[in-house]
């Protein structure tokens, strides 16, 4: 990896992106991206509907997170909302900063608190060794051809 170039060559695999509370399953369909750069894009969607939810609970009387200013105080799902477009913008960044992580630490996970309810963990991961062709992945062939 050299300055904002990502080497994508330098992982191999296919990659599965999920989300789950700590200590449980994930409750929706793990997706399973045939390169990183896919895997990010679905990842940042993801964390886009979860955002949503964020602007739906906003306090301020007559606002949306949209209707303000980043980091304004209106309320902790609008502080949350914020926090989480922080993430996203990353994700899809030209320079792809979380691409970048990943092929550095060999995983990326993004967790997300909301004021209320339980913590929700968004991650990619990299299948790779025996396992790493797409071909062979049950969840791709599900994906491919869903029932």
């Amino acid at each position: 990896m050299e300055g904002n170039t990502v080497n994508f060559a330098a992982v191999t695999g296919h990659f599965h992106v999920g989300s789950n509370m700590p200590g449980y399953l994930p409750e929706t369909d793990v997706f399973c991206a045939e390169n990183l750069e896919l895997a990010g894009q679905y990842l940042a969607d993801e964390i886009e509907r979860s955002q949503e939810m964020m602007a739906e609970n906003c306090e301020g009387e007559g606002e949306t997170p949209d209707s303000q200013d980043m980091g304004s105080a209106c309320c902790a799902w609008c502080a949350e909302y914020w926090s989480m477009q922080t993430v996203i913008s990353g994700i899809r960044a030209v320079e792809h900063d979380v691409l970048h992580e990943f092929i550095r630490d060999g995983g990326y996970t993004y967790h997300h608190t909301p004021p209320t309810g339980a913590p929700v963990v968004f991650w990619i991961t990299n299948v790779a060794g025996a396992h790493g062709n797409i071909e062979t992945c049950d969840i791709y062939r599900d994906q491919e051809n869903p029932a």
